[in-house]
């Protein structure tokens, strides 16, 4: 039977759940990865509630510093980035039929000759 994490008050991502040793804790964040697909992290075995914050702090600098999609655009062209995107967005319906011809445009005409088959992470703001 799976252990039942119950939320700590005050402290959201962070969890307490029972033992045969006593209390732990665990943490969790949900976070948007580079595809826009929705990921779960999660660590437990923390003795107290402080830790496993300082922890939750660690991953949510190196979320927001953007180590943790890097390993992702180490290896994706913004081509494949921009059939993404499209594709998605289509799917979606966000986009209406005149702003799919505009960005196809606007890709064809500025963006892909230039940076069509660089890698994202290559793209700096100042080649922009």
């Amino acid at each position: 039977m799976p252990r039942q994490w119950k939320t700590l008050k005050r402290h959201p991502g962070i969890y307490e759940y029972e033992t045969k040793r006593g209390k732990k804790y665990g943490i969790r964040r949900s976070y948007t990865d580079i595809n826009h697909k929705y990921r779960t992290w999660s660590k437990s075995g923390f003795m107290t509630w402080r830790d496993a914050d300082i922890e939750l702090k660690k991953f949510e600098v190196t979320l927001g510093t953007g180590q943790i999609t890097a390993s992702i655009s180490d290896t994706i062209t913004l081509q494949a980035y921009f059939d993404k995107v499209l594709k998605r967005n289509i799917d979606l319906k966000l986009w209406r039929p005149a702003t799919i011809t505009q960005k196809k445009n606007y890709w064809n005409n500025q963006l892909k000759p230039v940076f069509g088959n660089q890698k994202i992470n290559e793209i700096t703001r100042q080649s922009y």
